[in-house]
């Protein structure tokens, strides 16, 4: 009795497995069961016949998961729980807020598009120092837009960052959200801002160097008098004056006449302390808790990602460069655009590549000063505490 059982099963396991070539003909397996106990036959005619239609059907057609698991078309991974609980509360967040305040409801909305934008950003700086790390491309080969992103990213995510790791806290953004927002200068980067709040931006900025003015010129014109060795550094030092530096307008060719000086006397290696920290936060550099060393490294980093951004620009010329990101790069090296013309802004970044594509390794002090010296008695360049933008800013 135990052969005719295992042969049983092994048809039995040979049907649902699909391979009905291996079953035995017809013949042989009508009547399996028979002895002298009176046991009943066994027909499992139906059986192959079920197993034929079965093999049939199954080289046919295909099962839903084959179009999924099938190559060129995978299926798109389940979100994890997580994820989930964020998207849910993003869409329970936008129903709150529009029952609340449709203005609130846009000013979340702008939040999560200007994160979305930051952290793009943010991938694509990282993906590029890893390329400059491993020597696949220089920094002489990328674009001013490349070494825009990789300057600014500095500056924006000391303060991005802590605030996207806070407002992340679940019920903590309802009350920190609308700070963040109403205090957007401190704590946020033009990813979550409109083109007017970048204009007045520009304003603001402007308004805090302008103080700076003032204590880097003193401290320039203390170091060039401590060892006057010719009548062009004595004559540097009559124009830096606090009585002459408004009236007198600083050319590139003037500039470029004191380099010089900017190589020896007030070389970076050569600036005392509190001159290197004003400088510092001139170009919005890290200054807190950093020693002399770390301010110098800082400063020549800027000075040097700066002129190769300049050689860029002016190899692209110009006149491809959009009104907005103009604005945006005069600002960077210390021009305010708010009120000037287009044609004020190209030519005073061309007077400005001037200086920065001349300028040496020795002498990158030359341009880290060329910010004031060169925007100083232009126009809307003076008291900005009365200067609203315009729309021509914007």
């Amino acid at each position: 009795m135990a052969a005719p059982c295992r042969t049983v099963s092994a048809q039995i396991y040979r049907l649902f497995k699909g391979c009905h070539r291996y079953l035995v003909p017809y013949k042989t397996t009508s009547c399996i069961l028979s002895r002298r106990g009176g046991y009943q036959k066994l027909q499992i005619r139906q059986l192959l016949v079920q197993s034929r239609l079965l093999s049939t059907s199954y080289r046919r057609f295909k099962t839903p998961d084959d179009s999924a698991t099938s190559p060129g078309k995978d299926k798109p991974p389940k979100p994890g729980i997580l994820k989930r609980a964020a998207i849910k509360t993003h869409h329970a967040t936008i129903w709150l807020l529009n029952r609340i305040s449709p203005k609130a409801r846009v000013f979340y909305e702008r939040f999560i598009d200007g994160a979305t934008s930051f952290m793009q950003d943010f991938r694509y700086v990282y993906s590029l120092n890893k390329r400059l790390k491993n020597k696949e491309v220089s920094l002489e080969d990328l674009s001013w837009e490349d070494l825009y992103k990789k300057l600014q990213m500095k500056q924006d995510i000391a303060k991005v960052l802590p605030v996207l790791v806070i407002v992340n806290i679940p019920f903590v953004y309802y009350v920190t959200l609308p700070i963040v927002l109403y205090f957007q200068r401190i704590f946020l980067s033009d990813h979550f801002i409109t083109a007017e709040d970048v204009a007045s931006n520009h304003g603001e900025h402007h308004k805090r160097r302008h103080v700076l003015y003032p204590q880097i010129m003193k401290a320039l014109r203390r170091r060039v008098l401590r060892a006057p060795t010719s009548e062009l550094t004595k004559s540097l030092a009559e124009r830096i004056s606090e009585s002459q530096l408004e009236k007198s307008l600083f050319t590139a060719d003037d500039i470029l006449s004191h380099r010089d000086i900017f190589s020896h006397q007030a070389a970076l290696s050569s600036l005392s302390r509190n001159h290197l920290k004003s400088l510092c936060k001139l170009h919005a550099q890290w200054v807190l808790f950093a020693p002399n060393m770390t301010l110098r490294k800082r400063l020549s980093t800027h000075a040097l990602m700066i002129s190769l951004m300049d050689r860029a620009v002016l190899k692209t010329g110009l006149d491809h460069v959009e009104d907005l990101d103009l604005r945006k790069l005069c600002n960077q090296r210390g021009f305010n655009p708010v009120g000037s013309e287009r044609q004020d802004l190209v030519r005073w970044l061309t007077e400005w590549g001037q200086i920065s594509t001349k300028m040496t390794d020795e002498e990158k002090s030359l341009l880290l000063h060329a910010s004031i010296l060169l925007v100083t008695g232009r126009p809307h360049q003076g008291d900005t505490l009365g200067m609203k933008p315009t729309n021509e800013a914007a």
